[in-house]
């Protein structure tokens, strides 16, 4: 009764839906649950979340224990930071416009979607570059499509990047965009993108749209158009990045 029990992502799913495959894991449900009712309190990164857990696990009745406390960030690390020789880094000039992915690379985070999109896009207008940050078991897969679409110049792959570092890669690119199929449970990379000044554009559903400012901050999306209208118009541009930053900090 000392404890606090911390609800950030797929706790729900793998303890209450996908138990039955793990002997182990019925013995850690027991426990777990045993916990829930014991702790002291419950604290969920949004209200996404504290709605998915109380859906899924069944246990209505410890709504009344569970608080909502947003993920927050570091501002020393994430902060905007513009570094002139960046673009130069990649071969791609001033006025071209670059897209930026940080993920692991595995498919649900939508970069099937995301790669057809930039494919159709691409045919349209010769200044986009996608830079992706990140490594997963996926990425094989997403270098063969790149080269399938003939995209090789246009989709740079960096690997991982330090942590101390990722601000280089969000302040001086155009937009942000993950389009994850996953219940998300808050969406922390789009928080981060914006405390640096850069727009973010996600799939609407799930605990991310806590995390964005539809219109203001970034784009919340329902569909391949509503993607494909806002990178043909240029729409994150009219966005203020000063005001994406003050709202970052709110967090």
């Amino acid at each position: 009764n000392k404890s606090i029990i911390f609800l950030h992502g797929s706790e729900p799913e793998n303890i209450f839906i996908r138990n039955k495959f793990s002997a182990n894991l019925i013995r850690f449900k027991h426990c777990y649950i045993k916990a829930l009712k014991g702790c002291l309190k419950i604290v969920a990164v949004s209200e996404f979340m504290r709605d998915k857990f109380i859906s899924l696990s069944g246990m209505k009745e410890l709504s009344v224990k569970i608080k909502i406390k947003y993920s927050g960030l570091n501002f020393n690390i994430f902060y905007p930071n513009i570094d002139n020789s960046f673009r130069r880094g990649f071969g791609i000039k001033n006025s071209d416009t670059i897209l930026l992915s940080v993920s692991r690379i595995v498919k649900d985070k939508g970069y099937i979607e995301k790669i057809s999109i930039f494919n159709e896009i691409c045919k349209e207008r010769d200044d986009l570059y996608w830079i992706i940050v990140g490594s997963g078991k996926f990425l094989k897969n997403l270098k063969l499509l790149a080269k399938g679409y003939s995209l090789q110049k246009k989709i740079i792959f960096v690997g991982g990047v330090d942590r101390n570092k990722l601000s280089i890669y969000y302040s001086n690119s155009d937009v942000f965009w993950l389009l994850s199929n996953f219940k998300e449970s808050f969406g922390l990379v789009y928080l981060e993108s914006q405390a640096c000044g850069t727009p973010v554009i996600a799939n609407n559903p799930s605990g991310v749209i806590e995390a964005i400012k539809d219109g203001e901050t970034g784009y919340l999306v329902n569909g391949r158009d509503e993607v494909l209208n806002i990178l043909r118009n240029n729409s994150y541009k009219n966005i203020n990045r000063k005001e994406v930053v003050e709202y970052a900090r709110g967090f």
